[in-house]
């Protein structure tokens, strides 16, 4: 399947249905019995016999769409859609997160003291 064909907001909407052990629309027909397949292969039984479970095919399309999408695309998508929040909020959020006060371990106050400079 050539996922290259589908926008970033496609992408972005497909790996939030895959994450849910879901079937994306978007991709096509569901894989034969895919609603019937354990999510994945946890039984000594299913191992050994390689059962067909749905991380067999959720888990090589969600690869292939982190390797597109950025990762914070598809936390936006999850924060927007799922959470409730706005662009804002996660934008914010992201700041903390990846280069704010939160990810350096600086000082809380002195990190926020210096923001209210700016």
């Amino acid at each position: 399947m050539d996922i290259t064909k589908f926008s970033q907001e496609q992408l972005c909407e497909a790996y939030d249905v895959l994450n849910r052990w879901e079937w994306y629309d978007g991709f096509g027909e569901k894989p034969d019995g895919f609603d019937d397949m354990p999510w994945y292969r946890d039984t000594f039984f299913e191992k050994l016999f390689h059962v067909q479970s749905r991380w067999d095919y959720i888990h090589p399309l969600c690869n292939a769409i982190r390797s597109i999408v950025p990762e914070k695309e598809l936390l936006r998508y999850h924060h927007i859609h799922n959470l409730g929040r706005t662009n804002e909020e996660f934008e914010t959020w992201w700041f903390l997160r990846s280069g704010g006060c939160f990810a350096s371990g600086r000082n809380t106050f002195e990190y926020f003291s210096k923001l209210q400079e700016r």
